[in-house]
């Protein structure tokens, strides 16, 4: 029977070729509109998914009592205190970016702007899979080791084993010679935690106790310059854990300590971190929301135009329908077939909307102003989605017009009444109107937009920002007379900030 229905619907696409070329073009426009919006409303709402264990890791936030501001940054002892003093805490870790890393490599600097310094524990919290290395011992463990990502051992070893190879890198305007211990595979686009490569946290150590004069950056509960990051045991309760800091914060601190600690799940750092400061990746909740409303506008009128225009050839239906009764079809039967019809459609269409996706990609992300990268551990997420939806839109989209002519009887299609009546003619009307209401929504929000950006172009911001130059100067004497020379110019004006 199914595929008796396909055949018919298909001849009837063929045969009503005006009515089918106006919905492909359409159906297959708001599709591809809708696949963009939701590619970024997948990638948005899967950041991290790439780590197996993040319902049970967590980052450690710290609130600044006296500036009532939340920062990501603890101090390094955090780490090793949490695990002695917590049952719960099975692994903990200290990682801080190395700003200033480069690797010497054919006579030239290559910067890494993902240098990370942890423990041989990042890959017990993070999914880091190894492609090269042993994952039974500590591969931080030793001062001079460095793990390497796999776009960076490519890009140094070109097709050979980096294991136990040496680089020269310079850490902090220091060079040090380094051996390769692992070489894991490179972290997706989805995921908060980025690194290139990994060396050992003693960096960080030495850098802060030079950088502020101390020799206890290790044990300084004020030195706050690192993340913490935890994996619990699972089934933990995170809300007892989070009482406990008190007796923590007093034991380590004392009785007022300036600074409170919390627990935040690796999976709501991406998009529930709108009140933490010094968040280098975050979503927006209200992005989303607005894109999926904006979907959701694009597919409706996509479905209400597709209605009107299989009202507005149903007379020509309407005869079929009744040799077919007059042959013994039933109503469902009649049914059956306009919605096989309908789904058709929207299946052919598939493959082109996809193509036209992929074509308006570049032009979606100049307007968004964000990358929108097809992310491979999404791929089965694109395709459900996109399957669902299309499939959706041809039952609701045929769904109107299959019941209503399915109801026809034999005798009003041979007196010419059916489709033709005040009620069929008015919830056409509806639909149009509804429709152009749509449409002028979106061009009003357009204009809107484009005079609120042009206004804030425009606008005079109350301070000179044109033709600005800043000048960071750490050695005054020397550069004192280009400094008198470029004051002697009447059109300057100079201006000396701390």
């Amino acid at each position: 029977m199914l595929k008796n229905y396909i055949k018919s619907a298909l001849r009837n696409l063929k045969q009503n070729y005006v009515f089918t070329g106006i919905n492909t073009l359409g159906l297959s426009i708001a599709l591809a509109a809708s696949f963009i919006i939701i590619l970024f409303v997948i990638n948005e709402l899967n950041y991290n998914n790439c780590h197996k264990n993040r319902k049970s890791v967590y980052r450690v936030l710290n609130f600044y009592n006296a500036f009532d501001r939340t920062l990501t940054r603890t101090p390094f002892i955090l780490a090793s205190t949490l695990k002695e003093e917590f049952p719960q805490v099975e692994h903990a870790i200290n990682t801080k970016n190395i700003r200033d890393f480069t690797i010497q490599y054919k006579g030239e600097d290559i910067l890494v702007n993902n240098a990370v310094a942890s423990s041989s524990e990042v890959f017990n919290i993070f999914t880091l899979p190894l492609i090269n290395g042993n994952t039974t011992k500590a591969l931080l463990e030793d001062k001079n080791a460095i793990c390497l990502s796999r776009n960076l051992s490519e890009k140094l070893f070109s097709g050979t084993n980096a294991i136990g190879k040496e680089i020269t890198a310079s850490i902090n305007k220091e060079e040090h010679v380094l051996t390769v211990t692992a070489v894991f595979e490179d972290i997706p686009q989805n995921s908060t935690f980025k690194a290139e490569c990994l060396i050992n946290n003693s960096f960080t150590i030495t850098y802060a106790n030079k950088h502020f004069g101390t020799t206890n950056a290790e044990t300084n509960w004020d030195q706050n310059g690192w993340h913490t990051w935890v994996r619990l045991i699972s089934e933990s309760n995170t809300s007892l854990i989070d009482s406990q800091f008190s007796i923590l914060e007093n034991k380590h601190m004392g009785e007022n300590p300036a600074y409170h600690y919390s627990l935040q799940n690796l999976s709501d750092v991406y998009l529930r971190s709108e009140k933490v400061m010094n968040n280098s990746i975050q979503g927006n909740w209200n992005s989303i929301k607005i894109f999926s409303a904006i979907a959701l506008l694009i597919v409706l009128i996509a479905m209400i135009n597709y209605i009107i225009l299989s009202t507005a050839v149903s007379s020509g239906r309407s005869k079929e329908i009744g040799i077919r009764k007059t042959f013994g079809a039933k109503d469902n039967q009649i049914k059956y077939q306009l919605l096989t019809e309908s789904i058709v459609l929207t299946i052919i269409v598939l493959p082109l909307a996809i193509v036209f996706m992929i074509l308006g990609l570049p032009y979606a992300e100049e307007l968004f102003q964000t990358n929108l990268p097809i992310i491979e551990a999404n791929i089965l997420y694109y395709i459900l989605s996109y399957f669902i939806l299309t499939v959706l839109i041809g039952i609701i989209s045929g769904l109107y017009t299959s019941v209503g002519l399915s109801k026809l009887t034999i005798l009003n299609i041979l007196k010419d009444k059916n489709m033709t009546g005040k009620k069929k003619n008015f919830v056409r009307s509806g639909l149009i109107i509804f429709q152009l209401v749509i449409f002028c929504f979106f061009v009003a929000s357009a204009l809107v937009i484009r005079a609120q950006y042009q206004y804030s172009l425009e606008k005079n911001p109350g301070f000179h920002n044109k033709n600005v130059l800043l000048i960071d100067i750490k050695d005054r004497e020397n550069y004192t007379p280009f400094l008198n020379e470029i004051q002697a110019n009447p059109n300057v004006i100079m201006a000396s900030g701390a």
